[in-house]
């Protein structure tokens, strides 16, 4: 669940395509926002061991209320940019909400090539991707 309080966040159970003969295991994702940390813990459903690794400045992938987050202030913060734009002269409408086209997002870390963003890696950043009926388009909001 998203949210703004300081601690450890659940990004993403999950379970691995890689599943041996041994049992299940399902794989959980933390992301500290205070310490900029992910954690990774992998459990074993069939005897319950579980493995644990964590890294700084790694990210997960957004959880979709971070997603949702962060197409919302996309659309606040860049009512005029071209994906915008782009949605209204399409649709007939001004993009005022996340109902009105699809998306995701994903994780962002900074890492030189761009001359943008380079607070992200230090805090939690999303780059939400939008799509609407008559066309696909890229926001380049990153967001914390």
């Amino acid at each position: 669940m998203f949210t703004t309080k300081p601690g450890p966040s659940t990004c993403t159970p999950s379970l691995p395509a890689d599943v041996d003969s041994s049992g299940r295991q399902a794989v959980i994702a933390l992301y500290d926002y205070t310490a900029n940390k992910t954690y990774r813990q992998t459990v074993n459903l069939q005897t319950g061991a579980v493995t644990s690794a964590s890294a700084r400045r790694l990210q997960p992938p957004p959880s979709p209320d971070e997603a949702a987050a962060a197409i919302t202030i996309a659309i606040k913060a860049h009512k005029k940019q071209v994906f915008a734009r782009q949605f209204e002269q399409s649709e007939g409408v001004p993009l005022v909400s996340p109902d009105q086209v699809s998306y995701v997002a994903g994780a962002w870390v900074f890492d030189g090539t761009t001359t943008t963003g380079r607070s992200c890696g230090l805090d939690r950043c999303a780059q939400p991707s939008s799509r609407h009926p008559l066309a696909s388009t890229s926001t380049r909001r990153h967001s914390s």
